[in-house]
């Protein structure tokens, strides 16, 4: 991972996500000690330095925020993959009346005696 991710330390108990989302805070708020800076006295090149600061800590947030992005994604999209009806495909449905109609011709037809 970014070299972000590699200060933190992680306990036990947590997530690689909650470590991930600390580290994207606490680089996000140290812009911060970039831009209160009294910025009034300082030159031409300075500024420069100052703005190639930020705007790197701010490619850098968003490279580990699409990375985890994307990673989210692929995870969270496999959730029901188990469950998925194999006619429809869909999350919200997990069987669909023609999968039914399948299965309800492969099923054993068992007499109730009552």
């Amino acid at each position: 991972m970014m070299k972000l991710i590699s200060i933190g330390k992680k306990l036990s108990w947590e997530s690689s996500e909650l470590v991930i989302l600390r580290l994207l805070k606490n680089q996000l708020l140290s812009i911060y000690s970039d831009t209160e800076t009294e910025i009034d006295g300082l030159n031409k090149n300075q500024l420069i330095g100052l703005l190639k600061s930020v705007s790197n800590k701010v490619e850098n947030i968003d490279k580990v925020m699409d990375q985890e992005l994307n990673r989210l994604i692929k995870r969270d999209s496999d959730v029901f993959k188990d469950h998925r009806c194999s006619h429809c495909q869909s999350d919200k449905v997990y069987v669909c009346d023609p999968c039914m109609d399948i299965w309800a011709d492969e099923v054993k037809r068992v007499a109730i005696n009552g």
